[in-house]
């Protein structure tokens, strides 16, 4: 693990090396949430990049309370001296960009869209803050989760939701990286502002995928491998902090994206109809061939608009 760590530290900085290189006078905009993932890509870009601007989604409460990946990324942001951009929203706010979601990330199913929607409201603070005339540059902590089968269901209300096929963990694994083939819950989104996305651990996939069963296992596998990759880059309280989702929030102040859905009755059954709707689709019952296996199985182009 601590040889598979130090590769992928190097193929992390090289990669990035290579695009501050390449656009030196860059904005580079990291999606924060104070977890290890996020954290671990923000460090990394400003060792590379000179305008480096962290950017906090989170959900407007009663009384003015935040949540905690909030209260992270503020002190993340204050320890590596860097100014964060806040994009707070309300329930009604996040809403108004269901339907962009839906067009744009291509899926669905409750948890790409409810990602889809905290990056759809990062992206318009991004949009909104960004220097005009300056090469704008969006990065994310996402896929980590995926390499190391970092996924749980969550309870709300008494049910489960973000159900996960019973596989040993390199199986499960490989279910997840696949399932990455259908969704551009991050690409798309941010696309519709006009926002190119970076995925850095993407570069590292190979070293991810060496990682065996039995790591896999292990209950703190994201943290150890996380530490001998950052090192000291990390602060110690993000190591120590349990992880929360931002689609979830977080016991003590509650209100995550997946309950404002649930609660307005935004269920898997209204996506697929609204999605079916959004793309002229007559029975969203067909939708059930069209994403397979974690796969785009099958879709009929529409004729009109393409050009020969």
């Amino acid at each position: 693990m601590e040889a598979i760590a130090k590769r992928i530290r190097s193929t992390l900085d090289g990669y990035l090396s290579v695009l501050a290189t390449t656009f030196p006078q860059a904005e580079a905009f990291v999606c924060l949430s104070g977890g290890l993932d996020s954290t671990g890509i923000a460090v990394l870009v400003r060792e590379h990049f000179r305008n480096v601007v962290p950017v906090s989604f989170d959900l407007r409460r009663q009384g003015g309370r935040v949540s905690e990946d909030r209260r992270v990324a503020q002190r993340l942001a204050r320890d590596l001296d860097l100014s964060l951009l806040e994009a707070d929203a309300t329930e009604d706010q996040l809403f108004e960009l269901l339907d962009t979601v839906l067009r744009e990330g291509i899926d669905w199913r409750d948890f790409n869209v409810h990602t889809g929607l905290v990056n759809a409201f990062l992206a318009r603070a991004i949009d909104g803050a960004a220097v005009t005339g300056r090469q704008a540059i969006v990065f994310t902590g996402d896929l980590a989760n995926e390499f190391l089968a970092d996924y749980e269901p969550e309870q709300y209300r008494g049910a489960t939701y973000y159900r996960l096929p019973r596989l040993s963990p390199a199986a499960l694994r490989d279910s997840l990286v696949r399932g990455l083939d259908t969704c551009h819950r991050e690409i798309g989104v941010f696309a519709a502002w006009d926002l190119p996305v970076v995925q850095p651990y993407a570069v590292a996939v190979d070293e991810y995928l060496m990682l065996g069963d039995d790591f896999l296992r292990s209950e703190d596998r994201k943290r150890r491998l996380c530490q001998g990759i950052f090192q000291n880059l990390v602060p110690d309280y993000v190591f120590s902090r349990a992880k929360v989702r931002a689609q979830v929030g977080n016991p003590d102040t509650g209100g995550g994206v997946l309950a404002a859905c649930v609660d307005r009755g935004i269920d898997g059954n209204w996506l697929r109809r609204r999605f079916a709707a959004l793309h002229d689709v007559a029975d969203p019952t067909a939708l059930n061939q069209f994403v397979r296996a974690g796969r785009y199985h099958a879709a009929v182009p529409s004729l009109q608009g393409m050009e020969y």
